[in-house]
């Protein structure tokens, strides 16, 4: 009978240390493409007189992201904070030029997430280059996500919660029976 236990045991182990690295595998893999992708993402924006940057947020259908909290960071740091209006704009006044990222703050649902970044490269006026927009748009759910592991099939949830259940089992009886 120990046979049997340290047996299911030893497979039990094997099992959850698979989940383990595919879940992992597949995490390093996104955060590795969004890492690639990150300064492909970056945005060239004109600031308009007194350092105002225009933008609009939006839900992936299009839609005006209203009352939605937008942080501005420079270097990690955050240098101001605004809510959209009721047309999901968004004007931040008072910024020079350089690189910002601008953190999106909404509710998590199953197809988007709780944040979203857009990096943007402001120029003051009269110093953007040709290809620069006059706006920064920003789409919900896309570019860099944070604090999220990747989304894990119904089937996948409940293998990990088995195991879990299966592993808990074991140990409680092999604690009484000892």
């Amino acid at each position: 009978m120990n046979h049997l236990r340290r047996h299911a045991a030893g497979l039990l182990t094997a099992a959850i240390l698979a989940l383990v690295a595919m879940i992992s595998t597949t995490a390093v893999a996104q955060i590795a493409a969004l890492d690639a992708d990150r300064t492909a993402m970056i945005q060239d924006v004109r600031l308009a007189s007194g350092g105002i940057l225009r933008g609009q947020i939006v839900s992936p259908q299009g839609k005006p992201a209203i009352g939605l909290r937008a942080e501005v960071l420079q270097a990690g740091r955050k240098v101001t904070e605004v809510r959209t209006d009721n047309q999901g704009r968004l004007v931040i006044g008072g910024l020079r030029g350089g690189v910002y990222t601008i953190v999106v703050h909404c509710e998590a649902t199953d197809d988007q997430p709780s944040l979203t970044e857009r990096t943007v490269r402001l120029w003051a006026v009269g110093t953007a280059p040709p290809s620069a927009s006059d706006g920064v748009l920003v789409v919900i759910g896309s570019g860099v996500t944070r604090g999220e592991l990747p989304r894990l099939s119904t089937t996948t949830r409940r293998v990990i919660v088995t195991l879990l259940i299966g592993a808990g089992i074991i140990i409680a009886h092999k604690e009484t029976a000892s």
